[in-house]
């Protein structure tokens, strides 16, 4: 999707302009999901780690306060922090195909773009929409299922505590 060099008549140049922008617009939008999505896999990842250490580290001791209050509160910690993520994954995604109904409509009504576009058979079109949609599947799903695990954590450190 780099910069489009077209030989096209003057009238269809700025078309061409606006399709690259469409197109940096919407890598630029991929790009912010990617960043959130790796923000809140790292974050889970460490609080996953501490979770684990705070929990074995003096297992056979559940009534020390520290060893008591740090999972629940790493858990809750893990909670809040992907339910956050979740909003701004899906606005980024929302964002994201606004943009490619743009770039789709430029391409319907500009016919010298045509050749510039990825899919250009209505099949090649809605097949990969369809991998665009599936791909989009773990991010947008990645913070329920991260706010999921954290719930049962919760409740092992708070059953763990009290048995």
């Amino acid at each position: 999707m780099g910069d489009l060099n077209l030989t096209l008549d003057p009238n269809d140049t700025s078309r061409a302009a606006v399709l690259n922008y469409y197109r940096s617009e919407i890598r630029f939008e991929t790009e912010v999901v990617n960043a959130r999505l790796n923000a809140l896999l790292s974050s889970q990842s460490f609080l996953i780690i501490a979770y684990a250490t705070a929990i074995s580290a003096n297992a056979s001791d559940w009534r020390k306060a520290v060893i008591t209050l740090l999972p629940p509160g790493l858990a809750l910690l893990g909670f809040t922090l992907a339910a956050s993520a979740a909003p701004g994954i899906r606005a980024a995604y929302v964002a994201i195909s606004r943009w490619e109904g743009r770039e789709h409509s430029l391409h319907q009504q500009c016919a010298t773009l045509s050749p510039f576009n990825l899919g250009n058979e209505e099949l090649e079109s809605r097949d990969m929409a369809k991998r665009s949609r599936e791909g989009a599947l773990f991010a947008k799903r990645a913070p329920l299922a991260f706010m999921v695990a954290w719930a049962a954590f919760l409740g092992l450190s708070i059953y763990l505590c009290f048995r």
